[in-house]
């Protein structure tokens, strides 16, 4: 059975202006994990998950610190300007 393809809206400002949004989602769907699972790695609730990926609240240090969790860096989870 396929997967359904999922998708994220990230509007939040803060992914519009400091984070490489392009890049978390490529890192997150590589991961081939759902995201309640994705969500425990990263030792968030799902419910913030959903909706930081979504837009519907800006990231904070958890997220921010579940990203590196997982493994990426800093130099990948922030846009260089």
């Amino acid at each position: 059975m396929k997967r359904k393809e999922k998708k994220w809206f990230l509007t939040s400002r803060l992914y519009e202006e400091y984070l490489n949004k392009e890049c978390i989602i490529t890192f997150i769907r590589s991961l081939n994990l759902s995201e309640p699972q994705i969500a425990a790695q990263m030792n968030v609730s799902y419910p913030y998950l959903y909706r930081v990926l979504r837009g519907q609240i800006d990231t904070g240090d958890a997220f921010i610190s579940g990203l590196m969790k997982l493994g990426m860096r800093p130099e990948e989870i922030f846009l260089s300007k």
